[in-house]
């Protein structure tokens, strides 16, 4: 079978109602190699594969039976855009590691441009720390997650330890700390194996610790304007009174030498060069502050990161200091994306000038076929690569996604709702967001309202994953020659309605359905109108695949199945039997058995 688009399909308005009322009673799901169903996306993994070694520890399960030819593949997780990044570590100007929600833990390798997902747990992680080539997550239920290899495997250290942990920092491989729920500090010094409780003398949530190198000295903040320090390792903790506006949040403290800054709401930014025993307030505008963090190794290159509220709105704000945090300079913009609504909650700085920062966007339902669909939390990345200016990298729309295809067994896209595309090039091990890409064309996306802004179909070219369409609403049709990187606009003559799907067995050659209207190509550049176009094709095709240049069935909705023999020119049409005409069926898949060019099988997906 040609490259085809999978997945869930998008339905008119006027059916979507029918199709919530029949889900209950599904009678067959068609097999397909992935899957993506808002914003999730999993692979399905044969067995041989792991077995010879592909790339990337996600082709083994942590509960994989012992290797044998008869065990069957299994399915890995290896994306999903809902959520939150509650925190970030730099690795140098290249690396950088996060966890956020579900479990959830992203790295990247090349500044950010491209980011491996792994869910490791079920659980939020709201914390990460990173020492001696190891890595600690804590979270939600008072977790404990534990990686040996810099975050590229993790296993389970500890649960139940609060009913959060907010914070945890490790000074080296042995000894660490975490913070939670209830004024909660707790110490280890077997990496995690185990953990001794020490007395806080709180009970209000603490958000952060961090501990100087001599492991005696530290600090913890939480809410209500907590700051406590230790000077004997937290075998004893010290309240410091008086140094926070009453009902501030400490959220997040840094230390560096001898030195410490902390950060919190109300543009709290407070400092100590004495290890925690006095300490000053530093002059800050009035934003929220979440993050604090100077560049490894020194302490006059930082940056901070939370929100601000101003005329009635909200922003993400990123603060630089290259002075030790005596000035500060707000970033004014990211390119790529509005700050507005974008509050940052995490911080990883790789050196001087290598950043990343993170957060969540509630992302409003701006055209599926149900707009009854709350709006959802969205996680995003940006990053800076020269200290000041800022660009967005992934993320932060709605976590919808509609079609994907396997290019090829190392490259497959998928695109959905907001025109948000994403690629990868290692068999589904990581990947890059496409956006920016898709404006290179003005034509393709124009000046739409957000309920024009889906992209419902993806195709490539059998024998060149680089050659790509993408069709959507508006009868938007995008052609690509160079694997995503820029895009045309492609016109369906005299339509202006939703196209659904696309299927092409060559460069040249393709078919894609609308509502009462199809469309095919036979230069790969140019489309025609099926005849009846309007008029006598009175349905809508929402999945279609082709077995041939001229063979291609049609899926839509109705109990009957749509055909056509000579390339989309004309369609033909075959009805079921009665005993089915109660079922509505969105989905379809042919195969040629014995290479003639005939169909020969044909399974129709559906519900009554």
């Amino acid at each position: 079978m040609p490259a085809d688009t999978a997945g869930s399909q998008v339905l008119p308005d006027n059916e979507a109602q029918f199709l919530m009322e029949c889900t209950s009673n599904v009678k067959l799901h068609r097999i397909v190699p992935v899957v993506f169903v808002l914003g999730l996306l999993v692979v399905l993994i044969p067995r041989s594969r792991a077995l010879e070694g592909a790339a990337g520890p996600y082709l083994s399960p942590p509960d994989a039976p012992s290797a044998s030819p008869a065990v069957k593949s299994f399915w890995q997780r290896v994306w999903s855009s809902e959520g939150f990044v509650h925190a970030l570590v730099g690795l140098g100007p290249q690396k950088a590691l996060g966890v956020g929600s579900k479990g959830m833990v992203i790295e990247t390798t090349d500044g950010g441009v491209t980011w491996h997902y792994q869910s490791i747990a079920v659980q939020d992680l709201f914390d990460l720390s990173m020492a001696a080539g190891k890595a600690w997550a804590v979270g939600q239920g008072g977790v404990v997650m534990g990686s040996s290899d810099a975050g590229a495997s993790w296993e389970l250290l500890a649960s139940g330890l609060a009913a959060n942990l907010h914070g945890v920092y490790f000074v080296d491989a042995s000894h660490g700390w975490v913070t939670g729920d209830g004024g909660e500090i707790l110490q280890t010094t077997d990496g995690g194996a185990s953990w001794t409780a020490q007395t806080s003398g709180v009970t209000v949530p603490l958000n952060a610790i961090r501990m100087f190198a001599d492991r005696q000295h530290g600090v913890a903040v939480g809410d209500n304007g907590t700051l406590l320090t230790t000077a004997d390792g937290g075998a004893t903790w010290t309240k410091r009174e008086g140094l926070v506006t009453a009902g501030r949040h400490l959220h997040d403290v840094h230390v560096e030498g001898s030195q410490a800054w902390v950060v919190g709401d109300g543009g709290t930014v407070l400092y100590s060069d004495d290890r925690g025993e006095t300490w000053s307030a530093k002059a800050f505008p009035f934003v929220h502050l979440y993050e604090v963090e100077f560049a490894p190794g020194q302490d006059q290159v930082g940056w901070v990161a939370g929100r601000v509220i101003a005329g009635g709105e909200e922003r993400g704000r990123v603060a630089r200091t290259t002075d030790g945090g005596n000035t500060w300079t707000q970033v004014g913009g990211v390119e790529g994306v509005t700050t507005k609504d974008h509050p940052l909650y995490a911080l990883g700085v790789g050196d001087e000038t290598h950043a990343w920062v993170g957060g969540s966007v509630l992302a409003p339902n701006q055209g599926n076929w149900d707009e009854t669909l709350p709006a959802r939390q969205s996680w995003f990345v940006w990053a800076t690569d020269n200290g000041t200016t800022w660009r967005h990298m992934l993320g932060g729309f709605y976590p919808a996604f509609f079609a994907i295809t396997a290019a090829s067994d190392q490259v497959a896209y998928a695109v959905g709702q907001d025109f948000i595309g994403l690629k990868s090039t290692d068999g589904g091990y990581s990947w890059r967001e496409l956006y920016r890409e898709f404006y290179t064309d003005p034509a393709l996306l124009g000046p739409e309202t957000p309920l024009g802004r889906i992209f419902y179909g993806i195709a490539c070219a059998p024998e060149n994953a680089d050659d790509c369409h993408v069709v959507g609403r508006n009868a938007r049709i995008g052609h690509t020659t160079d694997g995503g990187q820029s895009w045309v606009r492609e016109w369906a003559p005299s339509y202006s309605n939703d196209l659904y799907d696309i299927a092409m067995t060559r460069a040249e050659n393709g078919i894609t359905p609308g509502r009462w209207s199809f469309f095919y190509t036979r230069n790969g550049t140019t489309w025609s109108g099926s005849n009846g176009n309007g008029s006598s094709l009175r349905f809508t095709g929402v999945d279609i695949d082709m077995i041939s240049d001229t063979t291609a069935v049609l899926a839509i909705h109705k109990p009957t199945l749509r055909y056509t023999t000579d390339g989309g020119v004309t369609w033909q049409a075959t009805i079921l039997p009665d005993t089915y005409q109660s079922w509505f069926i969105p989905g379809v898949d042919a195969l040629d058995v014995n290479g003639d060019g005939q169909l020969d099988k044909v399974w129709m997906a559906g519900c009554s």
